[in-house]
């Protein structure tokens, strides 16, 4: 999975405190790497499905937070 390598590449590179959009992009990736592997299971449970809905709101509000950064430059 390529996507995975990058994101252990860049979770290296990027910290909170030093590149924060770069921070912010890595944590929007993150939930999306989660929300990828969670959907992309066979069988859904009760469990996996409260977890996709968990890692959606997650997701949601970073993208949010970066939306509106966006607009206010």
């Amino acid at each position: 999975m390529p996507q995975q390598q990058v994101f252990y590449s860049l979770s290296n590179i990027l910290r909170k405190n030093s590149i924060t959009e770069g921070y912010a992009l890595l944590r929007m990736l993150k939930c999306y790497l989660e929300l990828d592997a969670l959907i992309g299971l066979d069988v859904h449970t009760e469990r996996t499905l409260s977890m996709i809905k968990s890692e959606l709101l997650i997701f949601n509000d970073i993208l949010k937070v970066s939306t509106m950064k966006l607009d206010l430059n």
